[in-house]
């Protein structure tokens, strides 16, 4: 059985690949994406599916087009983990075949207001709790 991530190093593809984390399949995380501030109470915050996660990010499917660069709030949860109100940017984009896009978004791990409440310790767990279900996963038996 081949292992459920990807590689996250750039000696690891040919094309240069940026990340330096192992990103896991979602298996049960639940996201909730925002726009911050005002722009989250007056614009209609997408719906999204968390595709794949990574310690320092995640990718999701979308069906609004959002803009590189811009700002997101996001809500994480998985089993007992719970993180609200990270703060993230979209990174890239790309259409994909069911008129979707399929966006990649870096959590702002700098701004002082992440790295109170223990958020990059929960980030590590949460990618355990994947990395375990994808290696061990329930229906498997």
């Amino acid at each position: 059985m081949e292992p459920a991530y990807i590689a996250m190093s750039q000696m690891d593809t040919p094309d240069g690949e940026k990340r330096r984390y192992q990103r896991f399949e979602n298996r049960s995380l639940a996201v909730d994406i925002a726009r911050p501030g005002i722009q989250g109470i007056i614009k209609t915050n997408p719906t999204a599916e968390c595709l794949n996660f990574s310690r320092t990010g995640l990718q999701f499917d979308c069906p609004q087009k959002l803009k590189d660069g811009e700002k997101l709030t996001i809500d994480i949860s998985v089993d007992d983990i719970v993180l609200r109100d990270l703060s993230a940017m979209v990174v890239s984009s790309q259409s994909i075949d069911n008129g979707n896009w399929c966006y990649g978004a870096r959590f702002c791990l700098e701004y002082p207001r992440m790295k109170k409440d223990n958020i990059y310790r929960n980030l590590l767990l949460i990618e355990e709790k994947l990395k375990r279900s994808n290696e061990y996963p329930f229906d498997a038996v």
